[in-house]
């Protein structure tokens, strides 16, 4: 799919977006994760009893947002299917550590302890993007 540049432009700049899966009475769960975008998709690790795994496990498809700005603008929301892969090595991707490498050391985590952690992989493909309104000309 490809993304309005609003879009694309938050996904390169943020580092958290907001995951959003429903649980088994139906309710919203949103949740704020680390991800980074890999070609088509955004990738997001996590540990493997977390309730969003069950909850995608269950019903695949997801949403994914930002914050607004201060005035409530640059609102991007990206309605996804997500796709739960266990057993993988958060160590083996460069792209995710270079960006939380600090992160996990200010959770008192090594790069080591993290593989043994976050073994779940969550590959979310956007289907759809919904943008709020644009902020006001001058």
């Amino acid at each position: 799919m490809d993304l309005p540049e609003q879009a694309a432009r938050r996904l390169a700049e943020e580092r958290f977006l907001w995951l959003t899966t429903i649980t088994a009475s139906g309710a919203p769960a949103p949740t704020p994760v680390w991800f980074v975008p890999q070609g088509a998709d955004l990738v997001v690790y996590s540990e493997p009893n977390a309730r969003k795994i069950a909850n995608i496990e269950r019903q695949p498809l997801v949403s994914a947002h930002f914050n607004a700005d201060p005035e409530g603008h640059e609102i991007v929301v990206l309605h996804c299917r997500a796709q739960v892969e266990r057993g993988v090595s958060v160590a083996a991707h460069t792209e995710y550590l270079a960006k939380y490498r600090e992160g996990l050391a200010a959770l008192g985590q090594t790069v080591e302890q993290a593989d043994q952690l976050y073994t779940v992989r969550l590959r979310l493909t956007p289907r759809r993007v919904w943008l709020g309104p644009e902020a006001p000309a001058g």
